[in-house]
């Protein structure tokens, strides 16, 4: 049971990221806000917190126009997984000490496993572009 809310209100999620899909200013704000419980969330997140930074770096680079290279069906995810993690009443409420963001963990496990090849792709554009920087600074 719990499963099926879970997905229910995560497709909730994705519905809203249609409506701010070609809003830069709503998705870098959305991204914002995400890395801002993200730090203050950081204990209790540990490692799904990269993940989360991962998404928000996606979502920034293609507000950025930095980097377009993932299907409409991955954005709207990542927008859908942002929406949902800075939902501070979603299906299980965040601030119920312990619980609060199991839901939010769930939903970053399904979509990190629905967008794996992209995750990966942007991961390695990430770091070809860092090792660019590396070699344009003479380092």
């Amino acid at each position: 049971m719990i499963g099926n809310n879970w997905m229910r209100a995560f497709q909730e999620s994705r519905n809203k990221a249609r409506e701010i899909l070609n809003d830069s200013q709503k998705m870098q704000d959305l991204a914002e806000r995400s890395m801002k419980l993200l730090q203050a969330q950081q204990d209790r997140l540990a490692e799904a917190g990269m993940e989360f930074k991962t998404l928000n770096r996606m979502l920034l680079a293609y507000v950025r126009g930095e980097y377009k290279a993932y299907s409409l069906k991955t954005i709207l995810s990542v927008l859908g997984a942002l929406l949902y993690f800075v939902n501070p009443l979603d299906l299980i409420p965040d601030f119920i000490v312990g619980l609060g963001f199991v839901d939010d963990l769930s939903v970053l496990a399904f979509v990190v496993k629905q967008i794996g090849t992209d995750l990966e792709r942007f991961r390695e554009w990430e770091e070809a572009q860092t090792q660019d920087d590396i070699e344009i600074a003479g380092i």
